[in-house]
């Protein structure tokens, strides 16, 4: 099959495989058919079993299409073979290789146009479909004909093309590589930046989209875990060993910033050292900028730099509660002003930008700070990384302006790189061990985001380093980019990863119809740190492949993997046999107290054993268990159903039951006693959540068997009370505890309506619980809540407008 090069997108579009209502043709005795009417017919089987492919089961590769090296030595540079088998398009057509094909890479158009640039590339290697007209034959009493010859395509071929894409955006699908740190990008929060992972792959990051929330995303078992913060997150940290992240938030239980610990195994907050105390940042306020830090010292566990006094804060190590309760009291200065704090992993030194654009090197084992050596004098640093390569400590600089990175020796204060990048550097991580590291550089230009990679390891030879070329993110302010191991990237979706109720993935449904970048191509592999002229081969890698002029061909990365039902039956049947797949064990908890031993109970009459009588009482909810035994009667004291604190339904602005005048029931409103997740109440799900409904009769009286309850039209609003439960607030984009809808039009007057809230489509704002809003009699009022301590159920109510006059 010919080499096809195919025009894709910008990366600022997405385009849709949009379905028009479907049109059959209709059939009687005399109906003149044409090729009109074959089109028609031919058209509406093809476009059925299209939509039915992509909305019923998605789209990707379904078997086979392995991409692998030229099995002669002497042609690797040049071709590669593709297996085959079968694909199915984001538009739904299928896609079929019947025999092994194998693909000129080298001299494709795209990649000639990259010969001479010396930068790395990530090349895809994409089928696509094609539809190639075959079998000319005569055309009959027709003056369009083809030339002179009046003949047209008889047969359409359902067949294929490969494509190579060079430094496409950068994809989705992370396969199976496990990240070794994130960049999270927002507009909303100052928890931006690079963040480390831990060897198991899992990044603690602040959900770009809400500052109250914190993410524990674990992206090689596509699931996460949520954690609800108590305000607004300003800075975050990994612990080096990757136990605990900490977070530095705006005030909650003062006027100062604090300081929360968070397990990163299950997101559950680590207690204080002394119990109920709140670890702060001395003199800040909700108006400070901070920035954070951490190491493996025992004294600089934790470092917190608040900008406006230039304070340097450090928190010592707790072995249980991860740093004490309070900062060592003699914080190091620094200039005011500066910020972009980073560390030494082992605690020696910390780096920060001062107000004149200078980097300031803070020794931390004995307190002092001096200018870094070895800066150019037009370097503008916005962002610092510490690594080191081979023996030396390194300190990779990104300058805004000049759109480059420096590369420094901390201790001879030498410049020893300078790298010129495409767009303006905002982040910098370094990833990868002494012998071979990478510096990752996040770019903004003009409202679009890129990222480009820096292999450092000829820097030990004295060689240049390797830039790779810059890949674009999707549109957006929003990201959450994972750094793979060899520079290599992945743009995350958080909505695409299970959470702690996987019935999630199903939900999201409602949100819409996927799309994609091409929507006729399907990526098979990806051969990524390319530089034309290299041998392109199997995985596994090694470390020195760019130094060999070694390519590898990875199957996984870049590849959307689509599941038969047989392999899902399969995976299934797996998981049954097995009893499910256990998660790690967690750490033992601490052994309880001795209980006291139970009273011997009485002998009868006659010999015959004592009969205990057993009682059973339900105390209130702070009730501690007890069981007791006296006279012969056995008491087993519990505490009445505790919901754990689920958010439940606390007011509504109509009467249960009642008649509601119409100048007192211009919208519906519901309050809740606690936080809602916002996820959840998106316009759509809303629609599915939240519904007023009246009744909507037969307009035939003399036929009336049915009244037919009816959804009403309207607009949502998510408000936020400044008292739950009470009226007062505000239309908000984030975290709402109070739900509106605005009937459009008005309700009527003598109409009854109906207002049914499942709870179970509704969680709390930590994202864990479904809210308690099963409706118990008489109704909610007088300090009334709804539920019966059980996740979930369904509030119900009804009301009638009173009639005009």
């Amino acid at each position: 099959m010919a080499h096809h090069e195919h025009q894709h997108s910008e990366p600022d579009s997405c385009p849709q495989c949009e379905f028009e209502p479907f049109v059959r043709n209709h059939f009687f005795t005399g109906k003149m058919m044409g090729a009109g009417e074959f089109v028609t017919e031919s058209h509406y089987h093809a476009e059925k079993m299209r939509h039915h492919n992509v909305r019923l089961h998605g789209w990707g590769v379904v078997c086979g299409l392995a991409v692998r090296q030229h099995p002669s030595p002497e042609c690797r540079k040049r071709y590669v073979v593709v297996d085959p088998g079968t694909a199915v398009d984001c538009c739904g057509r299928e896609i079929l290789l019947p025999q092994r094909e194998i693909v000129d890479i080298a001299q494709h158009p795209a990649v000639q146009k990259i010969a001479h640039d010396g930068q790395l590339h990530t090349l895809q290697l994409a089928i696509c479909y094609r539809d190639c007209p075959t079998e000319e034959v005569p055309v009959l009493y027709d003056e369009c004909g083809c030339d002179d010859t009046q003949c047209a395509p008889n047969r359409i071929l359902e067949s294929f093309a490969f494509d190579v894409l060079v430094d496409p955006p950068v994809s989705g699908e992370i396969g199976n590589a496990a990240a070794l740190a994130a960049f999270v990008a927002t507009d909303l929060h100052g928890a931006v930046g690079a963040i480390g992972a831990t060897a198991a792959g899992k990044v603690a990051v602040i959900d770009p989209g809400n500052a109250t929330r914190a993410f524990v995303l674990d992206p090689l078992h596509r699931s996460m875990i949520s954690v609800t913060l108590p305000a607004a997150a300003k800075a975050m940290a990994l612990a080096p060993d990757g136990g605990r992240f900490f977070v530095v938030t705006a005030p909650h239980a003062g006027t100062e910033c604090e300081v929360h610990v968070y397990a990163v195994a299950d997101g559950a907050e680590v207690a204080t050292v002394v119990a109920g105390a709140v670890r702060k940042i001395p003199g800040s306020t909700a108006a400070s900028v901070v920035f954070a830090a951490s190491t493996s010292a025992a004294a600089s566990a934790l470092l917190v730099l608040e900008q406006g006094s230039g304070k340097l804060f450090r928190f010592a190590a707790d072995p249980t509660h991860g740093v004490t309760d309070a900062d060592d009291g003699a914080p190091i200065a620094t200039p005011a002003g500066s910020g972009t704090l980073a560390a030494n992993g082992d605690g020696t030194f910390a780096y920060l930008v001062d107000t004149t654009g200078k980097v300031q090197v803070v020794n931390l084992t004995t307190p002092g700070v001096v200018p870094l050596g070895g800066l150019p004098a037009s370097a503008k640093p916005v962002a610092l990384v510490p690594f080191v390569l081979g023996l030396t400590p390194m300190i990779g600089i990104a300058s805004g302006s000049e759109k480059r990175v420096h590369v420094i020796a901390v201790a001879a204060g030498t410049l020893e790189a300078t790298i010129d990048v495409a767009h303006t550097p905002r982040f910098l991580a370094a990833t990868g061990t002494a012998a071979a590291p990478w510096l990752t550089v996040y770019e903004e230009d003009t409202g679009h985001a890129w990222v480009q990679s820096i292999d450092l390891a000829p820097l030990s030879t004295g060689n240049a380093p390797l830039v790779a070329a810059p890949r674009a993110l999707r549109p957006g302010v929003r990201h959450i980019v994972l750094i793979l191991a060899n520079g290599q990237l992945a743009s995350l979706d958080v909505t695409a990863l299970a959470d702690s109720d996987c019935a999630d993935h199903l939900v999201h449904q409602i949100d819409g119809c996927a799309g994609c970048d091409i929507a006729d191509c399907v990526v098979l592999a990806t051969v990524a740190n390319y530089i034309p002229g290299m041998t392109m081969l199997d995985l596994p890698a090694a470390a020195d492949d760019i130094a060999q002029g070694i390519a590898r061909i990875d199957n996984r990365a870049g590849r959307r993997l689509l599941a038969t039902t047989a392999t899902l039956q399969a995976w299934l049947e797996c998981l049954q046999m097995k009893g499910g797949v256990p998660g790690p064990p967690g750490p033992p908890g601490q052994n309880g107290a001795d209980g006291q031993d139970g009273a011997d109970g009485q002998d009868g009459q006659d010999g015959s054993p004592g009969v205990l009588d057993v009682v059973l009482e339900v105390g209130d909810c702070s009730t501690p268990p007890a069981l007791t035994l006296a006279n012969q009667v056995l008491t087993l004291t519990l505490p009445r159903c505790c919901d754990g604190d689920l958010v439940h339904v606390c007011r509504i602005n109509w009467k249960h039951a009642d008649v509601v005048a119409e100048q007192d029931i211009a919208f519906i409103e519901i309050a809740f006693d606690g936080d809602l997740e916002p996820a959840d109440l998106k316009q759509k799900m809303l629609e599915q959540a939240f519904i007023v409904e009246t009744i909507h009769g037969d307009p035939d009286e003399r036929e009336r068997q049915l009244d037919c309850w009816c959804q009403l039209r309207g607009k949502y609003e998510r408000l936020r009370l400044d008292k739950p439960c009470e009226e007062g607030g505000e239309i908000v984009n984030g975290v709402p505890n109070a739900l509106r809808f605005h009937p459009e039009p008005p309700l009527v007057p003598g109409n009854t309506y109906r207002v049914r809230l499942h709870g179970d489509l509704v969680r709390d704002a930590k994202g864990q619980r479904a809210i308690d809003a099963n409706h118990l009699p008489p109704w909610v009022s007088g300090g009334r809540r709804s539920g019966d301590c059980i996740e979930g159920g369904t509030f119900l109510s009804w009301f009638a407008v009173a009639r005009r006059g």
